[in-house]
């Protein structure tokens, strides 16, 4: 009976080994030519090799995760990321920060800088200019951001009040100048005369100073450089006295961005 047992046993084991052969055999594939064999997926290539499939990934193919030579964020955003956003600048103090005003698109497949005039806004900012025995009101009008290719800061001002006991008209401006700090951003040398109350005259400066980059911020002071002759009140009557030449200075709150659409590449 024990022997009937083992012989089955042994019987048994050989069916069984000789099943697992055929199984590990029949899942090795096999192939004569790359047609024969099959690949999945993007950027993804069957090839025959030693009889086996075998699959492998494709060079210079959009979707094999590597930004080659001949791709780009437009042309392959799967690889090289996408072309949007604002562009990366740098603050006074050399800290990365994002443009306000500048941006990526994607032009004839090309990732370039670009400038939307569109989100261009006219700004007003107001202040009372007092002087020794006269008053103005003065207005500072520019645009935000300001192209320095075509936009111009503007200073406009009126004159308010004159005491014509203390100096005898006019009031002169020689030189309306922007800055900030003591970098010169523009300067007008100019002549604008008031002589009664109620005259208005205007300034337009042109941006000048060479901005470090396509977009930058400045927080600017407007300089005003004028004279007037004061009067010297005695017995005898009002006397003038030497023209007297002084400079007043008004900074603007809000920092003013600067475009230069020639340094956008």
């Amino acid at each position: 009976m024990r022997k009937v047992l083992l012989i089955g046993a042994i019987a048994l084991l050989i069916v069984l080994a000789a099943c697992g052969g055929d199984e590990e055999e029949s899942s090795a594939p096999k192939c004569e030519t790359a047609s024969d064999c099959k690949a999945s997926g993007t950027c993804k290539e069957a090839v025959c090799r030693s009889g086996s499939c075998a699959t492998i990934t494709k060079q210079d193919c959009c979707g094999n995760k590597k930004c080659e030579d001949r791709e780009n964020s437009c042309s392959c955003p799967k690889d090289c990321g996408k072309c949007s956003g604002a562009v990366e600048l740098k603050d006074s103090r050399g800290r990365s920060v994002d443009a306000k005003f500048l941006g990526k698109q994607c032009k004839e497949r090309q990732c370039v800088v670009s400038y939307d005039s569109s989100k261009k806004k006219g700004k007003e900012v107001f202040t009372e200019f007092k002087g020794s025995g006269f008053t103005f009101n003065m207005y500072v009008k520019f645009q935000q951001p300001t192209d320095v290719s075509t936009d111009k800061v503007v200073v406009e001002l009126q004159l308010k009040d004159l005491d014509a006991e203390k100096i005898q008209p006019p009031v002169t401006v020689n030189e309306v100048r922007l800055q900030d700090g003591s970098t010169i951003l523009g300067r007008a040398p100019t002549v604008l005369i008031f002589d009664a109350v109620g005259s208005e005259e205007s300034q337009a400066v042109d941006v000048t100073f060479d901005l470090p980059q396509p977009e930058d911020s400045h927080k600017i002071t407007v300089y005003l450089d004028y004279e007037y002759t004061p009067l010297k009140t005695s017995r005898d009557g009002s006397e003038p006295q030497p023209v007297e030449r002084k400079t007043y200075k008004y900074a603007v709150r809000d920092q003013i961005v600067f475009i230069d659409p020639s340094l956008i590449e």
